[in-house]
């Protein structure tokens, strides 16, 4: 976790917190923790087509 935090520009506390089952961390801490360890979150459509008739 000390190396995630430092590639995220976040302290160790603050990440142990915003990733606990207590919480619900926001979209940006989660690709910066992924990027940090080499991934990258992909955002890919559903079957699902809102304002799309099928």
């Amino acid at each position: 976790m000390p190396q995630v935090a430092r590639a995220t520009g976040r302290h160790e506390k603050t990440l142990y917190k915003s990733l606990s089952s207590k919480e619900n961390p926001n979209l940006k801490t989660l690709m910066d923790v992924a990027e940090a360890m080499g991934m990258r979150i992909p955002l890919v459509p559903t079957d699902k087509h809102y304002g799309h008739n099928a």
